[in-house]
């Protein structure tokens, strides 16, 4: 089971949902995204900010004894070339220690993070991965996704995933190229027309 965490509009519910994984419940703290949540899920939405510990509380009353992963999409801001760069001096950037946090107290049996590919470029981030993975027990993996060679995008992004070690070890393979989606217009042919 998921607890998705800045759960945003499901990204990671709507990948995970066709594997028969349940999502048991959404943390989000902007409006319209929690809407959103809300029209297209049936998992109850806990709508506030990650680092509110009583948002935790209510998600621990959630919480059941099936394997448990802790998905976040961290903010991107303090970590994108097109951002302020400014890491953790950006509060934004300390989303990622909110959500590790969460991970810790509901003991999730596995993390799975995403966010922009230039945070591999912050030390002090992948240093609080690895101390977070070591002290939780937890293999880490961490890859980046060169989005192009599947969607017709220019972007990467970091996933990293983290389970416990009670498992065997796996690995994150790097996505195989995908030919047959050269331009937006393959995938989403009426992209340009909204109501």
């Amino acid at each position: 089971s998921i607890f998705d965490l800045c759960g945003g509009i499901g990204g990671f519910t709507m990948g995970s949902s066709p594997l028969g994984i349940d999502t048991m419940a959404f943390l989000e703290s902007n409006d319209l995204a929690c809407q959103v949540l809300q029209s297209n899920f049936s998992a109850p939405v806990v709508h506030g900010k990650v680092e509110d510990i009583t948002n935790v509380q209510a998600l621990h009353e959630l919480k059941t004894d099936a394997f448990l992963q802790v998905t976040g999409g961290f903010p991107c801001q303090p970590f994108s070339r097109q951002g302020d760069m400014q890491g953790s001096q950006d509060l934004r950037g300390n989303v990622l220690n909110a959500i590790l946090r969460c991970a810790w107290l509901l003991q999730a049996d596995s993390l799975l993070l995403e966010c922009v590919d230039n945070v591999i470029n912050f030390p002090d981030v992948m240093t609080t991965l690895d101390t977070f993975a070591e002290n939780a027990v937890m293999h880490i993996e961490k890859v980046v996704f060169d989005l192009q060679t599947q969607w017709p995008v220019r972007r990467n992004r970091f996933w990293c995933l983290m389970f416990t070690k009670k498992l065997p070890e796996m690995i994150l393979h790097v996505w195989p190229s995908c030919t047959h989606c050269h331009c937006l217009g393959n995938v989403m042919p009426f992209d340009a027309l909204w109501p």
